[in-house]
């Protein structure tokens, strides 16, 4: 097994990390001793038969909250099968402030990165990726959605809501009948699941069902605005000394298109930061709900 770069030492200095020794090989970066790299600061591989099987990522990043931010290194040890896109993680997090380690996970995927204050993992899939969000900040997991998620954001602010829709494919032990998962959840947790089962159990309803329906929202609130792709509700004008209740006042909408072109619609309201079951509208000849 050839080690393209070899990382032997890292060493806390002026609230950065540097190395103290990195062997150059192949043409690689070098990095003499006393070494700073603000963003990603060391990338080692090792390879086999010309395939790259293992690889070692050091990499800076911040989590921001309104009240604080906090900057944390990221060690991502990466191994991949010769004859698979999907790589076993191991990521353990070092808050550097206190030169102590969090936390630390390991997990399947295609890819894992930092993005918008989260960590994200992707699997690639032959019908549609699934995606994980997991918290920054204490290596939680927020959500798993496959396709695509809604967001829901406070304009100059770090306030977010992330809502993502599971296909029963991709949870384990599902019942025969359930649909899918609803999940709806902060940056900091995850608030609250709803499971959704089919009450018609025809098949071809079934095969309509299979997918992750499309997702958007619905308000009558005349300040909250969309954007362009309909993905991401801005809550507008809203009192932020009233948070989280503040937070209210919008639909989330899962459309499917069942025979013949026609579409059913499953609205499930967001009250007070919560997701509100009691007043969802829906058919309930075809779906159920229930908080998991």
């Amino acid at each position: 097994m050839r080690l393209t770069h070899k990382i032997s030492t890292a060493v806390f200095v002026l609230g950065l990390f540097a190395f103290q020794s990195c062997k150059q090989e192949n043409g690689g970066t070098r990095l003499a001793e006393g070494d700073v790299i603000d963003s990603t600061l060391a990338y080692a591989t090792a390879t086999k038969n010309g395939i790259e099987t293992k690889s070692v990522v050091f990499e800076k990043v911040q989590y921001r909250t309104d009240a604080d931010s906090k900057d944390f290194l990221l060690k991502k040890v990466i191994e991949t099968k010769q004859d698979s896109l999907t790589s076993t993680f191991h990521i353990a997090a070092t808050d550097i402030a206190a030169n102590k380690a969090v936390w630390q996970k390991s997990f399947q995927a295609t890819s894992a990165n930092v993005e918008n204050n989260l960590l994200v993992a992707l699997t690639e899939g032959e019908g549609e990726d699934l995606y994980t969000y997991h918290n920054l900040s204490t290596g939680e997991e927020l959500l798993s959605f496959s396709y695509g998620d809604l967001r829901v954001k406070i304009p100059s602010s770090q306030i977010s809501r992330y809502i993502g829709f599971l296909t029963a494919a991709n949870i384990p032990e599902a019942p025969a009948n359930l649909i899918g998962e609803l999940t709806y959840a902060t940056q900091e947790n995850r608030k609250q699941t709803v499971q959704i089962f089919q009450q018609d159990t025809s098949s071809a309803l079934r095969e309509a069902l299979r997918f992750t329906p499309d997702m958007g929202f619905e308000t009558a609130v005349e300040k909250f605005s969309e954007t362009e792709d309909g993905r991401t509700l801005l809550l507008l004008g809203v009192d932020k000394a009233t948070l989280p209740k503040s937070i209210t006042d919008f639909s989330i909408q899962l459309i499917y298109y069942i025979a013949d072109g026609n579409r059913t619609i499953i609205s499930i309201p967001v009250i007070n930061d919560e997701l509100s079951l009691g007043t969802s509208s829906l058919d309930k000849r075809l779906f159920s709900l229930k908080l998991k």
